[in-house]
């Protein structure tokens, strides 16, 4: 477990909170959250169960006592060319403990994950999916040093564009 940083604690929100890995008991929270949080892009309440099924997903919480507040979902799997990578496959938060900090504090959390994980593995980048209409996203993730790649997007199984974003590990957040 970790706890949160100096910086995010002083905000008043974070006092007390820290970031711990997901157990089998808060699966249910996961999927519901993430249900209602990523609704617009599909049915999130039937892939996120599939993803905490893989051997090479993590699953953090942000909790402040017993009160869960948002969660962050990371992939080490093997990409189409064999290659090993790093996806930030989900990364949610309660509406109404959003613009508290906290996705940023688990965001810095699996970027934490990834450096210590990427180089035993021959792990580059993070890498990770956001909507094109998600401008707060889009500037949370760049503030953490995350550019967009130079590929196509794809696009969500609802419909929307989906861009591709990447940070390189090692590289320090401006």
């Amino acid at each position: 477990m970790v706890a949160a940083r100096r910086s995010d604690r002083a905000s008043g929100s974070r006092a007390g909170a820290t970031i711990r890995r997901a157990v089998a008991d808060d699966h249910a929270w996961l999927v519901d959250l993430g249900g209602r949080v990523y609704n617009a892009l599909g049915d999130y309440r039937v892939i996120l169960p599939s993803w905490l099924e893989q051997p090479g997903v993590l699953t953090w919480l942000d909790a402040d006592g017993g009160r869960r507040r948002g969660f962050a979902m990371l992939g080490f799997y093997a990409d189409d060319a064999e290659q090993a990578v790093c996806d930030l496959l989900a990364l949610a938060v309660e509406p109404l403990e959003q613009r508290q900090g906290i996705g940023g504090a688990l965001l810095r959390h699996v970027i934490a994950v990834a450096e210590r994980v990427g180089p035993a593995h021959a792990i580059r980048e993070l890498r990770l999916t956001v909507a094109r209409d998600n401008l707060d996203g889009q500037r949370l993730y760049r503030a953490h040093a995350f550019d967009f790649a130079p590929v196509a997007a794809t696009r969500y199984a609802s419909g929307q564009e989906a861009l591709r974003m990447i940070r390189i590990l090692g590289r320090e957040a401006p």
